[in-house]
C-alpha cells in the first residue's frame, strides 16, 4: 500500500507543479497579448450594444476582403452583405 501511496502522491506532486508552471505560462501570455491589444479589439470593444459590434465585426471582414483572391472576392462580399442585411432586420 505504501507503494501505492507514494506513486500517488508523485503523480499529485507531478501534476501540481505542472499546473503552477501552466499557470505562469498563461499569465505571461495574457500580459503579452493584453499589452499588444490591436486597433480592431480596441474599436470592438468601444463599440456600444450587440448591433454596434456586429457592424464593426462586419466593416472588418469586408475590410479584409481585400487579401481574398479575386475569383472568390464577389461570392465573399455577397455573403457579407447577406449577413449585414440578415443581422439588421433581426435586430432593432
Amino acid at each position: 500500500m505504501s507503494n501505492e501511496q507514494s506513486f500517488f502522491e508523485r503523480a499529485y506532486d507531478n501534476m501540481k507543479e505542472d499546473a503552477k508552471l501552466q499557470h505562469e505560462i498563461d499569465k505571461e501570455n495574457f500580459e503579452a497579448i493584453k499589452g499588444s491589444e490591436n486597433e480592431d479589439f480596441k474599436e470592438f470593444r468601444e463599440a456600444k450594444g450587440f448591433k454596434a459590434k456586429l457592424g464593426v465585426l462586419l466593416n472588418h471582414a469586408e475590410r479584409d476582403s481585400q487579401s481574398i483572391r479575386e475569383d472568390q472576392r464577389e461570392d465573399y462580399r455577397a455573403m457579407l452583405k447577406q449577413m449585414r442585411e440578415d443581422a439588421n432586420s433581426h435586430i432593432h
